[in-house]
């Protein structure tokens, strides 16, 4: 017999309770919330207990099994509470949320997870690395790559199923580049990152340009999926967003656009002059794990500095901050705390400094596109 507790008493833990209560050989014992005016209330007649009691109760085997049923972002701390206790765990993922009015069954609205594994926030993959838009100061360097360069289908997999077997899950996954849309099998990889993580938000970062090009078999890959599109919009785009939305609308494709016209900062030393703790804490992009070639970083600067190296001869790290996920040596929990805590190459990461956008191709480029000058600091 499964005994399970719910944590979480919104709408997600109550369609939770109606879909265990058709499971044969279950039982539920409690809701589970951290706001103490609900804890001791009844819900459906079930009581609310505290998270103290509901780990004491899973520590003395009252229960056997819980249900995380909250926000996708609070799945990661809440759920390594429970690291090294003997109990079966699911969580219901933020499409499932999103999307289900009811939840059906089990297995297709719960994902059962290895609560001795930790979960990895973020990270981001390049599908390709060339770009389509151009843009002054890229911080991925698309601007300066004149050759395409196309991910390599079966390295990405098995990096996934690498991290897959590291961590319990991830919360949110980054399909970019350079201009993702530009790769043709596009739908491979996202139909792969469905099937490998079938906890995390997929998304597909996009400067648009080419959505009005797309056939139904992408469109139906992202349904299918639960993947939506994340569009940056950038000044190009202004005039066409309009028609872009409505082409994704008719299509029923889900979307987000981030209004990026005006959040061009350069933010890039020479030199290491700043303190690397500091500038971690101010980062926005430290969640922002990039896996690239078997090889993962805190953020994606280690894994294209080489880039910006050659093409002005400046000295950025690229050994630093980098993991190899294959290195049995590391295990998950010391990798998660290193992709966790700063590194070498925060030190060349100086307080952004704004500028109005354009376009710059390996040729027009200037160094002061990425980097900040004394007078600016």
């Amino acid at each position: 017999m499964k005994k399970f507790l719910i944590w979480g008493c919104k709408d997600c833990g109550k369609k939770v309770y109606e879909l265990l209560l058709k499971e044969k050989n279950s039982t539920i014992l409690a809701f589970v919330d951290v706001d103490k005016e609900k804890q001791g209330k009844k819900i459906y007649g079930t009581e609310v207990i505290s998270p103290s009691m509901a780990l004491e109760n899973a520590r003395q085997g009252k229960c056997n099994a819980i249900v995380f049923a909250f926000a996708n972002y609070h799945q990661r701390s809440v759920t390594r509470l429970f690291r090294g206790i003997n109990i079966e765990a699911y969580v219901v993922p933020t499409h499932i949320q999103k999307f289900k009015e009811q939840y059906d069954s089990m297995e297709n609205c719960l994902v059962r997870i290895d609560i001795n594994k930790p979960r990895m926030k973020q990270f981001d993959v390049n599908i390709v690395d060339h770009c389509n838009m151009k843009c002054k100061g890229c911080l991925r360097f698309s601007n300066l790559v004149d050759e395409p360069f196309y991910a390599d289908y079966k390295q990405m997999v098995s990096d996934w199923k690498r991290i897959k077997e590291l961590f319990w899950g991830v919360e949110r996954i980054k399909l970019m580049g350079g201009e993702p849309l530009l790769n043709p099998n596009l739908c491979d990889f996202i139909g792969a990152a469905r099937e490998i993580f079938p906890d995390a938000d997929i998304m597909v970062t996009t400067n648009a340009l080419l959505i009005n090009e797309q056939c139904e078999k992408l469109f139906e890959t992202m349904r299918k999926n639960y993947c939506y599109f994340d569009i940056s919009l950038y000044k190009p785009m202004e005039e066409r967003i309009k028609e872009v939305e409505k082409i994704l609308q008719e299509n029923q494709v889900w979307y987000y656009i981030n209004d990026s016209k005006g959040d061009f900062y350069k933010v890039m030393s020479k030199t290491p002059s700043y303190d690397a703790d500091e500038m971690y804490a101010k980062c926005i992009a430290k969640n922002c794990h990039h896996l690239r070639e078997g090889k993962i970083s805190v953020c994606s600067r280690p894994q294209y500095a080489h880039i910006i190296n050659e093409k002005y001869g400046v000295d950025l790290p690229t050994n630093d901050g980098i993991w190899d996920i294959y290195d049995k040596s590391i295990d998950a929990w010391e990798l998660d705390n290193k992709l966790s805590n700063s590194f070498e190459a925060c030190r060349y990461c100086a307080p952004p400094v704004s500028y109005e956008w354009g376009r710059a191709n390996s040729k027009t480029a200037r160094y002061e596109d990425w980097f900040v000058d004394e007078k600016e600091k």
